[in-house]
């Protein structure tokens, strides 16, 4: 395995300064608000590129008989030259049409970099607005959704 040290690195420093994605976005399916990708990539820039990191995605077509099935991957580069690459995702998309994939691929995006970032989605109470969060220094609290044991 190549190693990747200063990627590491940078991104744990990154992911300390990321604030959490506000739930801007309705959800008319699920009537709920969700953070969406403008969002999500605006928490993570200046991070991100203080700490020398970019995030790169490839997307690629391939036809299993007559039908085609698209495919995701991401990069995570760091300046130093790491990388952390993903294998190829397959993407369900809901409408084979370019409408279609443009949805999938920005919907792929936001929950990668999300996931990748460790972004929560937060609701804007009025804290962050009125800039009581940043003046207490505080990040929004992440809710623990494992199972009692």
């Amino acid at each position: 395995m190549t190693e990747v040290k200063n990627l590491k690195s940078a991104l744990a420093k990154a992911q300390g300064a990321i604030k959490g994605a506000k739930k801007s976005q309705d959800n008319p399916f699920f009537k709920s608000k969700f953070a969406d990708l403008a969002e999500c990539l605006e928490v993570i820039q200046e991070p991100a590129s203080k700490n020398g990191l970019s995030l790169i995605f490839n997307f690629k077509t391939e036809f299993v008989g007559e039908h085609p099935a698209t495919y995701c991957q991401y990069i995570l580069a760091h300046e130093s030259g790491e990388e952390i690459k993903s294998d190829w995702l397959l993407m369900f998309m809901k409408d084979k049409t370019p409408q279609g994939f443009g949805a999938a691929c920005t919907y792929y995006k936001r929950q990668l970099i999300k996931a990748i970032y460790q972004i929560p989605e937060v609701d804007d109470d009025g804290n962050e607005a009125s800039g009581l969060a940043n003046q207490q220094g505080q990040k929004p609290p992440l809710k623990n959704y494992a199972p009692k044991v």
